[in-house]
């Protein structure tokens, strides 16, 4: 069967959660490592998404990409 390329919507999906994950696990956090790392702390989130309206913005992708 001939290959077709991914839906538009499967690259933002990927993305968004990549970045949910990477605010949780740290930056150098891949979907592709073969367990999940220790959470950091709460703390560290806001500030590595730009404060709390970077967070906001970030967590209202998520709903909106879901």
């Amino acid at each position: 069967m001939p290959a077709t390329a991914p839906h538009p919507a499967l690259g933002v999906a990927h993305a968004a959660t990549t970045r949910m994950q990477q605010l949780l696990y740290g930056a150098a956090w891949q979907p592709s490592a073969p367990e999940r790392p220790e959470a950091r702390p709460a703390a560290e989130v806001p500030a590595d998404a730009g404060g709390l309206a970077g967070l906001t913005e970030t967590v209202y992708r998520m709903s909106a990409t879901g």
